[in-house]
């Protein structure tokens, strides 16, 4: 198991500015599944567009747009398909950073500590348990779903205009790419 490990018992700045650049960055993923459904359902009444993505929930909405999709030429609905699975391998992964508890806790031996996210139970249906879903942090693994979260905004499918006040693809300043210096 890897993990982050400081000397002190809490993240370092590096690793907090990461989840920051992920919460913003995600905040215009919402409002990309919002324009695919508009789009692909023809929705130009902005209060019947509201009305309807107030009741429909993120899984659900992908659901209806992988449905309206089916209306589409082969190579655009192979597009919005590729995006759809983007986002929802995301979306996953997403949930636990942003509803997880973050657990840090000395580890045994050399005084260093070392962080993880205590994510939604994971549900065996076969045998009927839940169990914790206990994900180590790892700069690494923060930068590499940074980075997949950029690429749901650049690979939006090309044929449909994207909300423009979103500014896709553009990070004010992104961390890093290297693990974390002692200076962190």
């Amino acid at each position: 198991m890897v993990s982050i490990v400081t000397t002190s018992a809490n993240p370092t700045p590096t690793h907090a500015q990461l989840l920051g650049e992920i919460i913003m960055e995600w905040s215009k993923v919402a409002p990309l599944l919002e324009a695919l459904l508009s789009q692909l359902a023809g929705l130009d009444d902005p209060y019947v567009r509201r009305v309807l993505l107030e009741r429909i929930r993120d899984g659900q909405l992908d659901q209806v747009c992988r449905a309206l999709s089916r209306r589409l030429i082969p190579e655009q609905k192979h597009q919005v398909m590729e995006w759809l699975d983007l986002v929802k391998r995301a979306r996953s992964k997403r949930n636990d950073y942003m509803h997880g508890v973050f657990l840090q806790y000395p580890r045994v031996g050399d005084g260093e500590f070392q962080t993880e996210v205590l994510g939604r139970d994971r549900l065996d249906h076969e045998n009927g348990i839940a169990e914790p879903r206990l994900t180590t942090l790892t700069h690494a693994d923060l930068t590499e779903f940074r980075d997949m979260v950029m690429r749901i905004q650049s690979t939006f499918p090309p044929f449909l205009p994207a909300p423009s006040h979103l500014g896709l693809g553009r990070s004010q300043k992104r961390v890093p790419d290297g693990p974390p210096s002692d200076d962190d």
